[in-house]
């Protein structure tokens, strides 16, 4: 009698772990690629903000540097995706080469500029059919009114009509290379 009561305890001991087991692995394989996904978009959300304000106010070549990292991996995102995050990951693309466009232009830099507008045209091309170089240019230039408004709220305690001059006074669009130089110099940087 003892010993069935010992093989009965030791099967329900298996099927338990057993039943742990598989109910680790499903668990893990339903909760684990999620997060990690997850992880992924965040990550890939900072590296863009980062792009973004160095385009903003970095000189040129910091700003290519940065956006141009962001490209590449906004072109590895949009390859590995399906449906709304790959049209999402192009149109950003889009926007990452309009911007790459829109600070060679301000550096005096023409054959990047054009040639980065071309890939801007190129990739929301992919997502609505045909895109302008104004179009693109317009976009751009939309988003960054709406970022420097986003930094007067913030500076004017949440009523941007109290002070409408705050982050456009510091918004300081790509410089060329010389004039920064000469700034920094005239500011004894």
């Amino acid at each position: 009698m003892a010993l069935g009561n010992i093989t009965r305890g030791a099967a329900f001991a298996g099927v338990f772990l057993l039943g742990l087991a598989a109910g680790g692995i499903i668990t893990s394989r339903k909760m684990v690629q999620p997060v990690a996904d997850l992880a992924a978009l965040a990550s890939e959300s900072y590296a863009g903000n980062e792009a973004y304000v160095r385009y903003r106010y970095g000189s040129y070549a910091v700003a290519k540097a940065a956006l141009l990292e962001n490209a590449e991996r906004l072109q590895q995102a949009s390859n590995s995706r399906r449906g709304d995050d790959q049209r999402a990951a192009r149109v950003d693309l889009g926007l990452t080469y309009g911007r790459l466009a829109v600070a060679a232009e301000r550096a005096a830099h023409q054959d990047e500029a054009r040639s980065y507008m071309k890939l801007a045209v190129q990739a929301f091309a992919t997502v609505h059919g045909a895109a302008s170089e104004q179009q693109v240019r317009d976009a751009v230039q939309r988003l960054d009114r709406s970022w420097d408004k986003r930094l007067t709220v913030l500076e004017s305690g949440g009523d941007s009509s109290t002070n409408q001059s705050g982050a456009a006074n510091r918004s300081q669009p790509v410089r060329s290379e010389a004039n920064q130089t000469s700034a920094a110099a005239g500011s004894g940087r």
